[in-house]
């Protein structure tokens, strides 16, 4: 996946580059998180072994995550429904600017989002006052097709596809809503 249209991705080459075990960070980060992988005895479901799987491959438990984010997406969860256990709900947070309405001088001694050194958009400084907007993002997560665990052992071949999954059907499912959003909030900000 490329980091230039999508909002979540994957980057195996710097995992690759960067593994203690000259394999995988995030093969390493599974392995120390075994125990995370056993449900009393029995092999996770597919939903809670993804959801686990995400959870690991993001920041803050690795960092940076075997999952990357688009600047303007701040974190990305992936969780067990409460309503049904076959059920995975995928939640995320868009950050967007101001709308032109909202001119600086209006506002004046307000911040908007701020970048970072690497282009991301970051929360100004705790002493200075913000008014920042974002949209969250909720959305049931077909699990068709996810990796189901046949022992307590961590699979991490399954782990990665279970996390490209997910960050496909991410991308494929929120991109376009995000994109009328971000449309539809630019025409407020002219």
């Amino acid at each position: 996946m490329s980091p230039t249209d999508d909002l979540v991705w994957v980057d195996e080459a710097y995992d690759r580059d960067y593994a203690s075990d000259g394999v995988s960070r995030y093969g390493a980060y599974l392995r120390s998180r075994a125990h995370l992988f056993d449900d009393d005895g029995a092999p996770l479901d597919a939903v809670s072994f993804a959801g686990i799987a995400w959870q690991i491959a993001c920041a803050p438990v690795m960092s940076p995550g075997f999952v990357h984010t688009a600047d303007t997406i701040g974190r990305v969860r992936c969780r067990g429904s409460e309503e049904s256990s076959e059920e995975l709900i995928a939640e995320m947070d868009a950050r967007l600017g101001w709308p032109a309405r909202l001119a600086r001088p209006r506002l004046s001694g307000w911040r908007d989002w701020e970048r970072d050194d690497f282009g991301g958009l970051m929360e100004p400084a705790a002493d200075r006052r913000a008014l920042l907007f974002s949209v969250r993002v909720q959305l049931p997560v077909s699990t068709l097709g996810l990796p189901v665990p046949t022992s307590t052992a961590v699979d991490v071949g399954a782990a990665i596809e279970a996390v490209h999954l997910l960050c496909r059907r991410i991308n494929d499912d929120v991109r376009p809503a995000l994109d009328a959003v971000r449309e539809t909030w630019r025409e407020a900000r002219r």
